[in-house]
């Protein structure tokens, strides 16, 4: 899971500067409809079928944990943002196996520091 989603879900730092620089050109955003991302995001829906679905549902609660003990700062490196980036794509994209294992408050507490730097 860790291999794909860097591989497939985090932003090259190139490309977000481009989207930067001209936002309109690329509507779904940096790196939103390329292959490579469409075939992680596949990659990911396929891990979170059986057998495999226990054990990814655990790997995301670990990385959860680990990522609330690093929330994210306004001077935090552009490595940091997109890793913070691709697993809320992994989140997303595995909503339907999370959903039954976590409260709401649990997914608002989580996504808070990420929106705390848009104020």
């Amino acid at each position: 899971c860790e291999l794909g989603c860097a591989a497939a879900l985090r932003l090259p730092a190139e490309e977000v500067r481009d989207w930067l620089s001209d936002p309109e050109d690329q509507l779904l955003g940096p790196g939103g409809a390329t292959d490579l991302r469409q075939a992680g995001e596949h990659f990911v829906r396929a891990l979170a079928q059986e057998p495999l679905e226990a054990p990814l549902v655990q790997h995301i609660a670990n990385r959860m944990r680990e990522e609330l003990e690093r929330p994210l700062t306004a001077s935090d490196a552009f490595d940091a943002v997109a890793r913070k980036d691709a697993f809320l794509s992994l989140l997303s994209l595995c909503q339907p196996q999370l959903k039954p294992h976590l409260a709401f408050e649990q997914l608002l507490s989580f996504s808070s520091p990420a929106a705390a730097l848009a104020v």
